[in-house]
């Protein structure tokens, strides 16, 4: 029975590591029954929740590993050589925003959020102690918590999948060498020490608060969910836009961020029969809305950055941006881009991302703009920062089954650290 039961998990985990898991592809391979498998799973979700623990704690392992207790004495010079394994690492992610949407799988098994939560602390762990021995022994600054720092470094290690969501021919996207350079400067920022400038050490920046702020530009959800929409059915009429509108309450409401048929029915004032001559099943309408949803949002977020070139203060403003991906202020929204991102990866990603892509130039062009004059460091190109910065705010989720282990505070503390690291100037 057991043998069994190892046999349908190692299928399930070499199925998820390529693609979705489907139960009947996994009952052919397995040659079993699917009531089969149920019998030693409860569900397709605890099934694919399952696999995808094991992958993530594969992948996380792996990126922690320049942290390894080799036996040997580490001194600067060792230690700049192990994290520059790190830097490197970051390049080998494979499919790692499958991994990352374990955060969103997590939250609808009941035992998902305290099994990923122990992963993450487990993986984490080997990391933390090395740097609480490299900080004891003031070879790196002691001014970042250690336990955040290795979740931070270990979900950094995942964000890779960004720049391969773009198009090739997108500006937005980095070259290897970018990344490389990138992560190189946020190890180099370990080294750095207390009398290096904090974001929020200038006491002379509270009273300029009209000068830095971002302006607000609104989310285009509606216009955004037509594009999407257009994409995924052709073409386009009111009820689809009806029921869109309605499966996006029904998930905004939902914990889970998810609905059933009936609730959808009810809401939208549709027949069921009708809904499934408008969309081709439940899976296409939580594709369209989500990704609707995320990019929209995120764009809008992003696009406040070409404004940077006529701050007075970049870096403060780039730090402030990173943080709103966590508004309108409740880990559910930030699940739900997180779900958004993870929907774009089963359709035609660069299509479906043309927005944020529209907006990340938009950012760059700002961003350029402060780099030529002076106001940040102008080594690592401005794409790959600001490809830096939408990959932050789709890592957010993950971390937040942390609970109280990574709070507001500390979060915005790494950021701060992050960014003056990369582009600060002296």
């Amino acid at each position: 029975s057991t043998q069994r039961a190892v046999r349908i998990l190692e299928s399930a985990v070499e199925a998820a590591r390529v693609t979705e898991l489907d139960i009947h592809h996994l009952s052919e391979s397995v040659g079993m029954s699917v009531p089969t498998i149920y019998s030693y799973f409860p569900s397709l979700k605890d099934l694919v929740l399952t696999a995808n623990l094991i992958l993530l704690e594969e992948e996380l392992t792996r990126i922690g590993r320049w942290a390894v207790d080799d036996g040997q004495e580490w001194d600067v010079h060792a230690a700049q050589q192990r994290l520059s394994q790190w830097c490197g690492s970051v390049l080998e992610t494979e499919n790692a925003l499958g991994r990352l949407q374990v955060a969103s799988t997590a939250r609808a098994v009941d035992r998902g959020p305290t099994a990923l939560k122990n992963l993450l602390v487990r993986s984490g762990q080997q990391t933390t102690d090395r740097l609480r021995e490299l900080q004891a022994r003031r070879i790196i600054s002691s001014d970042l918590d250690a336990f955040a720092q290795a979740q931070f470094m270990n979900a950094a290690g995942l964000l890779g999948w960004w720049n391969d969501a773009l198009s090739e021919r997108s500006p937005v996207r980095s070259t290897p060498a970018d990344v490389t350079l990138m992560f190189d400067r946020i190890a180099t920022s370990l080294f750095a020490h207390s009398q290096q400038r904090s974001l929020k050490s200038n006491s002379s920046i509270r009273s300029m608060n009209s000068a830095l702020t971002l302006p607000t530009i609104d989310p285009p959800f509606d216009e955004e969910l037509y594009r999407i929409l257009a994409l995924e059915v052709g073409q386009v009429d009111d009820r689809h836009h009806q029921v869109a509108r309605s499966a996006l309450d029904l998930v905004l409401a939902n914990p889970t961020g998810d609905f059933n048929i009936s609730e959808l029915v009810a809401s939208a004032g549709v027949p069921p029969k009708a809904l499934y001559e408008l969309f081709a099943d439940k899976e296409q309408i939580l594709r369209v809305v989500l990704t609707a949803f995320t990019t929209s949002t995120a764009s809008s977020y992003i696009q406040s950055l070409q404004h940077l070139g006529g701050s007075k203060d970049p870096l403060r403003l780039i730090s402030d941006l990173v943080n709103k991906f966590q508004e309108p202020g409740s880990a559910h929204h930030r699940l739900l881009r997180l779900k958004g991102y993870a929907a774009v990866t089963s359709v035609q990603g660069p299509d479906h991302l043309e927005l944020i892509d529209t907006s990340a130039r938009l950012a760059i062009d700002g961003l350029e703009a402060a780099q030529q004059a002076g106001l940040v460091r102008d080594d690592v190109p401005a794409r790959t920062v600001i490809s830096l910065i939408l990959g932050v705010g789709g890592i957010r989720p993950v971390l937040d089954v942390l609970g109280s282990g990574l709070p507001d505070s500390v979060w915005s503390r790494h950021l701060d650290a992050l960014f003056g690291g990369l582009l600060a100037v002296d």
